[in-house]
């Protein structure tokens, strides 16, 4: 591969000999296309993307490679530091992560070493950054960050801060959030009411039907209205957080039972304040009067009583539960004794992307 000829029309794949080079003319040439590099003294085990336009007219078309990462070989003179006995990347400015290579573990913050390597390590649920701050009830920042998106195939990454505002016509319990190619080049941030699909590896996911949409985070709405819940995302890992609602858990839609009284076996949604894409929600349940709750979902193999249960209140107590819900963002519940009644708030719900 040539990437640096005086003319980009020169650029592109030959096959090497000892005289006059000649063009593979077997190289389809799409946009974001991925190259690996194998071998080298100079450019050994590096990465590369073709950045420009697909299906070029070759020698006149100007065709250009964005190096995305030259990958260090261990050992003397590759750039690791050696710390303890065992190398390891220099530390960059940017989100942390730890890549296990063998018997080598490598911590690095940069974005190119993690694309490179992502091949081989989950590359198509790759995400780091993109961190949403409540700035107020109409509009929500989001860090810089980069993610992969399954349609193209490529890792894009936006460089400074976006600000996401509310959606007035969009009038439903949740806006969604989506990873995108920008059409300047490198990735933008899509606000839909389309919720993403089921994942499409690990945790990742996409709007439902379109792989050009890698989800990032759901935003709540108000009463299913035009103004942003007020919340804290408490990140937990690149690809999970935990989002703390700082609104009146005691009243809708955070509050999903109140005074309940049922003595069987008896389902609450959750779906108003916890996403498709949450399976535990962080609930407070408050028992008034003599009864206890016991609480189970309906994919247990449960029959709820006070001696089967997933979790268990006892009479006239206030507890905080990471409760499990199915997939239909519910759990079930019922009182142990007829007297007294409960009730159960949201309080937040644990995200995954």
């Amino acid at each position: 591969m040539a990437a640096g000829q005086t003319s980009s029309a020169d650029n592109g794949f030959y096959t090497v000999a000892a005289g006059a080079w000649s063009r593979d003319g077997t190289v389809t040439y799409t946009r974001s296309m991925d190259i690996r590099i194998l071998d080298g003294s100079e450019y050994g085990m590096s990465r590369w993307v073709y950045t420009a336009i697909s299906s070029p007219t070759l020698g006149t078309t100007p065709l250009t490679f964005a190096q995305e990462t030259k990958v260090p070989r261990s050992g003397a003179g590759s750039g690791l530091e050696e710390v303890s006995g065992s190398f390891r990347l220099p530390q960059r400015v940017g989100v942390p992560a730890t890549i296990e290579v063998g018997p080598l573990s490598m911590t690095h913050t940069d974005r190119g070493i993690m694309t490179s390597l992502a091949a081989g390590f989950g590359r198509d649920v790759y995400i780091e950054g993109l961190i949403p701050t409540w700035t107020n009830s109409t509009s929500v920042t989001v860090s810089p960050g980069a993610g992969w998106i399954p349609d193209p195939g490529s890792v894009e990454e936006i460089a400074a801060a976006l600000i996401m505002n509310s959606s007035p016509s969009m009038l439903q319990n949740f806006e969604y959030v989506y990873l995108q190619v920008s059409p300047l080049g490198g990735g933008t941030l899509y606000k839909i009411a389309t919720a993403p699909g089921a994942p499409y590896a690990g945790t990742a996911r996409a709007a439902s039907a379109d792989n050009t949409l890698r989800y990032v985070m759901a935003l709540h709405k108000k009463d299913a209205g035009a103004l942003f819940s007020k919340f804290v995302w408490n990140l937990l890992s690149d690809k999970a957080a935990f989002v703390r609602y700082l609104e009146d858990v005691a009243a809708s839609p955070f509050l999903v039972l109140n005074g309940g009284a049922a003595q069987t076996e008896t389902t609450v949604s959750c779906s108003s304040v916890v996403p498709p894409t949450s399976r535990i929600a962080k609930i407070r349940v408050q028992t008034n009067g003599s009864a206890g709750v016991v609480l189970g979902n309906s994919e247990d193999t449960l029959t709820l009583s006070s001696t089967a249960f997933l979790e268990k209140v006892s009479s006239g107590q206030n507890a905080e539960i990471d409760m499990p819900l199915d997939v239909n963002q519910a759990f079930t519940w019922r009182n142990i004794a007829a007297s007294g009644s409960t009730d159960i708030s949201v309080l937040g719900y644990y995200e995954r992307r």
